[in-house]
């Protein structure tokens, strides 16, 4: 009985924390970020995956897409999102990693929000795993005229 009971007590601490965890987390993933004040150009977020690809020694086969979407408001506030999808198949880790930071750029308000990796359906010679790759690249862009 009294194992159960310190089982018990251990679990309520355990959820307490967790819950104490959640609130931490939820908002600091609504605190503002660092914004940028000028939207990149279209051409500029293009020519920003390519040299990222570059950097990090991806072939350009290697890219299925790279889509960057209109602005969207944050609610109500002077902030506006842009998001920008990419896809990759077949990259490596090591390339994954090395593109991803190559891609950020804090002080301009560029982030990758979303990774989703997935095993390569292309085979390889080599005995690395290779991976099909979704990113989404956002910035953050603060306008004071909305």
């Amino acid at each position: 009985m009294l194992a159960s009971q310190r089982t018990l007590a251990e679990a309520l601490e355990t959820l307490g924390k967790s819950q104490k965890l959640i609130g931490e987390i939820e908002r600091l993933r609504n605190r503002p970020r660092i914004a940028s004040l000028e939207q990149e150009t279209t051409t500029g977020m293009i020519e920003r995956v390519e040299f990222a690809m570059q950097a990090a020694e991806i072939p350009s086969a290697s890219k299925l897409s790279s889509i960057p979407q209109e602005p969207i408001q944050k609610g109500t506030t002077n902030y506006k999102e842009r998001l920008t999808e990419i896809k990759l198949d077949p990259v490596s880790m090591q390339q994954v990693v090395r593109f991803c930071l190559q891609l950020e750029d804090p002080a301009e308000g560029l982030t990758v929000r979303d990774l989703e990796m997935h095993a390569s359906k292309r085979t390889s010679d080599s005995a690395i795993d290779l991976w099909e790759v979704s990113i989404t690249l956002s910035q953050l862009i603060y306008s004071v005229s909305l």
